[in-house]
């Protein structure tokens, strides 16, 4: 398959080729809806950005990588522009890869980047990732910091949310509502982020010595198919849940719909607490009670972790960092509206 050029994400975002180049040089100047298209352009065409970056700078060593499951994710989206923003202030440029969780995709990036004289790389592990393809960066002497997810294999440093609080802080709410037959759309068991805010889930459950039903665990595994699939699940149980607690955005944009199709009132019929912070979370009718993740500071305290091990050039204790959640309470959980 023909590689796809900068023209031919010009045509597709309807810009213009220097636009283009000064999105993926992170120029400040760009108005966001177009450094958006462009980015879109980028991910659907599956362009790799670090090709004209060659041509754009002379000293790639001052270039980091960044790499994302996706560019036009909500979260990651936002973590991307705090990334950026913070990067600029720093005089250093962001070498953005989109790999869709696709593991043969992201070994060809990481490879890219080994050819590359960038100074670290920030990245987010596609599921089953093997460790040993970011040691070999590592051997390079290009530092490495995780992001979101953690790794099992690695030596590097770690920078996401609090997990398994924000999940308990969820489920804690809806107990203190009064709901006691809550279940949970779990995320994919195959990353950190899925594991820590099931183990979430059944901290809060067990403390209340609530008990946990088999059924009341659906796997969403971060799917919208499947997510809307558990939500139906849960409903044309012999016992319905009171509650769900649903594991990330794009999950709880497919229960949504879900709620919507089967006709089902909420909180009336069911209570939702979603983890992330949805655009329209207020404007929803009812306005949706979410864990609110600190996209600004997780996009800055990666690259503040990155460039520090990079001016640093040690080999002291990596570095595990927790941002803490915030629970954002509205209509979507009322205890007033319990059965």
């Amino acid at each position: 398959m023909k590689k796809a050029t900068i023209s031919d994400v010009a045509r597709k975002a309807n810009v213009s080729k220097s636009t283009v180049s000064r999105v993926i040089n992170n120029a400040p100047s760009v108005d966001e809806e177009l450094r958006e298209r462009v980015l879109a352009a980028i991910e659907k065409l599956d362009y790799q950005p670090s090709r004209a970056a060659r041509q754009l700078k002379k000293n790639l060593k001052d270039a980091v990588g960044f790499m994302v499951p996706s560019i036009s994710d909500t979260i990651f989206g936002a973590v991307i522009q705090s990334a950026q923003d913070y990067a600029y202030k720093k005089k250093m440029g962001i070498l953005l890869y989109s790999t869709a969780d696709d593991l043969e995709r992201q070994k060809r990036y990481l490879d890219d980047l080994l050819t590359e004289e960038i100074a670290g790389l920030v990245v987010v592990p596609a599921p089953n990732t093997n460790p040993q393809v970011l040691r070999n960066m590592q051997d390079q002497g290009i530092p490495i910091v995780l992001l979101d997810r953690k790794l099992v294999g690695i030596d590097a440093d770690y920078i996401g949310s609090d997990n398994t609080q924000g999940a308990y802080d969820a489920v804690t709410h809806l107990i203190d509502c009064g709901y006691t037959k809550i279940a949970t759309i779990a995320g994919s068991q195959l990353v950190s982020t899925g594991i820590e805010r099931l183990i979430g889930y059944r901290m809060a459950m067990t403390e209340a010595n609530l008990p946990i039903a088999p059924d009341y665990i659906q796997y969403g595994n971060f799917d919208d198919h499947e997510s809307y699939q558990a939500l139906k699940t849960l409903i044309k149980l012999d016992n319905p849940p009171e509650a769900v607690f649903v594991s990330n955005d794009a999950m709880t944009i497919a229960v949504l719909r879900a709620v919507r199709d089967l006709g089902i009132r909420v909180p009336h019929d069911i209570a939702i607490v979603a983890f992330d912070e949805l655009q329209l979370s207020e404007l929803l009718t009812p306005s949706l009670t979410t864990i609110e993740q600190a996209t600004e500071a997780l996009g800055q305290e990666a690259l503040r972790l990155l460039f520090d091990r990079i001016k640093r050039q040690d080999r002291r204790a990596t570095r595990i960092v927790r941002i803490p959640t915030k629970m954002n309470i509205r209509n979507s959980s009322a205890g007033s509206a319990k059965k």
